[in-house]
């Protein structure tokens, strides 16, 4: 089976990811995934592009840097919130997504959000 290589990158843990495509076939890719050392950790096809592009997209995602984490994740939080109902048949890996944001804004609320919130809408209401 003769492959083309499309990506090839190394992440922020020094893992290497590479996206083939199946020359024979427009619906066949395959990700490689390499240790730090060159020594290939996993390798299996994708046949779904939209499955391959999620992939590539969290992989090559950059971690929030400790400055800016809760401004970046507000505005990302601020537009899932903004779409939420758009999509009527989401993918496992976007009803998964939604769990788990779920999932955490409750954690949230539950661990952080009585007296925060209590403490930040009394001063938000005295500045404005």
């Amino acid at each position: 089976m003769e492959q083309k290589e499309i990506l090839n990158t190394t992440n922020a843990n020094g893992k290497k990811l590479t996206i083939k495509s199946d020359i024979a076939s427009d619906d066949l890719y395959w990700i490689d995934i390499q240790d730090i050392n060159g020594k290939l950790i996993d390798s299996f096809p994708i046949t779904d592009k939209q499955i391959m592009n999620i992939y590539w997209n969290r992989w090559l995602k950059m971690p929030n840097m400790s400055y800016c984490r809760f401004e970046n994740t507000s505005h990302d939080l601020q537009d899932c919130y903004d779409h939420w109902n758009e999509d009527e048949d989401p993918n496992e890996y976007e009803k998964r997504g939604k769990e788990n944001i779920l999932e955490l804004c409750r954690m949230i609320i539950e661990d952080y959000g009585d007296e925060e919130w209590k403490n930040t809408e009394q001063e938000f209401k005295s500045k404005y």
